[in-house]
């Protein structure tokens, strides 16, 4: 009897994704027991603690992000480029805006959403910090101040200017 390999879809490719695949790839290596898919919206993998650093300038967006076909290749893995639409639990399917995908087992681990602490305020005037483009809008924003805080003549709109609030 000729049985096929387990489908395990991972969702989301930030480190509890991307860990989860690499992890079950190495311990069901040289089987043929399973089959790991890792879909992601993006198609490299963000390595989110060093974006403070992109936003200094000191770290460029080719430092903290590493392509997931390489990845998958490297770690024998697939990976499929989607933003997730829905799952089926019933069907055991996922659907993306390209193609449907089945499973027999499924991780979700599609990450998180910056929290203001049902402060409006913050919420209404933050950039967040979560990806490479709000590290570079964060950088262009401040070297945009900085640029209109030197021809300022007024000392008190300069220091409004200069004030930065990280919360």
């Amino acid at each position: 009897m000729n049985r096929q390999p387990a489908q395990i879809v991972v969702l989301g490719g930030g480190f509890g994704g991307l860990y989860a695949a690499m992890t079950l790839q190495r311990e069901l290596a040289g089987s043929d027991t399973a089959q790991i898919t890792l879909v992601d919206r993006r198609n490299y993998f963000t390595f989110t603690p060093f974006l403070p650093e992109v936003a200094a300038g000191t770290l460029g967006r080719a430092h903290v992000t590493y392509p997931f076909r390489f990845l998958a290749q490297k770690e024998q893995f697939c990976f499929i480029q989607g933003a997730v639409q829905d799952f089926d639990l019933v069907k055991r399917t996922v659907r993306t805006e390209t193609t449907v995908i089945p499973y027999d087992y499924l991780i979700v681990s599609l990450g998180g959403a910056p929290s203001f602490f049902g402060n409006p305020q913050i919420a209404a005037h933050a950039l967040t910090l979560n990806s490479v483009d709000n590290a570079l809008a964060i950088r262009n924003h401040i070297i945009k101040l900085f640029e209109q805080a030197v021809v300022e003549t007024n000392p008190v709109r300069r220091r409004q200017l200069l004030t930065l609030v990280v919360a």
